[in-house]
Formats: structure tokens, sequence, C-alpha cells
């Protein structure tokens, strides 16, 4: 539904599929962070697969690969968390680059993801890599539907209501 707002310009109402793929990139930034904290406690088993990829590595060398694991996944988690997030806003906006972008992602998301169940992991994992692959295929098949893409089209906008009243 399409109204005209206090300033003369179009406004529309945000459609459930584009509030429910919000949620479920948000969703996704919880996994995200859950699974980054979850890698914290896992590091015996770092030390072990590095210790088996390099048989001959001392215990310093070691400790330092297990090291940069963590930083990078806590910078890279940061960074994911905080673009994603930012995207998310957008999407919720209505901002037509935004779905764009997010479909690009959740394309590539759901690609990784199917690749990942393919290998051997820890069924922890294996269970966050099965929720975050629903939550991509949720993304592109919500942000597909037809009140969606009309919500993202050019030729109107959208505004949060205003909390204030009227001029009359």
């Amino acid at each position: 539904m399409t109204t005209t707002g206090p300033y003369g310009i179009e406004e529309r109402e945000r459609p459930t599929e584009v509030t429910w793929a919000w949620a479920a990139m948000v969703a996704q930034v919880a996994l995200a962070v859950l699974g980054s904290v979850a890698a914290l406690f896992m590091g015996d088993t770092l030390r072990d697969y590095f210790r088996e990829i390099r048989p001959r590595a001392t215990a310093a060398e070691i400790d330092q690969a297990v090291d940069s694991a963590f930083l990078s996944a806590v910078f890279f988690g940061v960074l994911f968390a905080v673009g994603w997030l930012w995207l998310a806003a957008r999407v919720r906006r209505g901002t037509p680059w935004a779905r764009t972008v997010t479909l690009v992602f959740a394309g590539i998301g759901i690609l990784f993801g199917l690749l990942r169940l393919a290998t051997d992991q820890p069924a922890l994992v294996r269970v966050s890599d099965v929720a975050g692959l629903l939550l991509d295929v949720a993304i592109v098949v919500l942000l597909f539907r037809l009140r969606a893409q009309a919500f993202f089209r050019r030729d109107t906008r959208y505004r949060a209501p205003s909390r204030r009243r009227p001029v009359s």
C-alpha cells in the first residue's frame, strides 16, 4: 500500500517478507557470534589439527598458529557482523542495491553451505552449517517474493512512520 507523506513523498508499508528477511539476516549474525565464541573453546582441537598437518612444528609454532587462527576468526567475525547488520538495515529500509547485494551474498552462502555439507565435521559444526544454509535459503526466497520485489523498486521509497503529528 502506498500513501503520500507529509512532504509529498510517496511512502509505502514494509511487507512482512522484508521484515522476515531482515530477521533471518540478524539471526545469521547471532549464529556467527555463537560460532566464534565456540571456536574460542576449541583450542585443543586446533592444536591437534596443526600437529597433524605439520608434525615437525615446535610447540611455539603451533601456539602461534592457534593464536593467529583465533585472531583471524575474531577479526573477520566482527567484520562480517558489522557489515551484515549494516546491510540488513539497508534491506529493511528498502534500498534497491541492498537487495541485490544480499541476494548475491546469500547465493554464495548457499553454494559454500552445500559444499561444507560434503565435508567431515563435528555434529555441532554440522548443525550450525545447516542452520546457516537454511537462513540463506530463507533470505533468497523471501527477497524474491513479489511483494518484496515491489518494495525495492525506485519509484517509491519507505519511510519509517513519523512520531510527529501532521500539521493541519
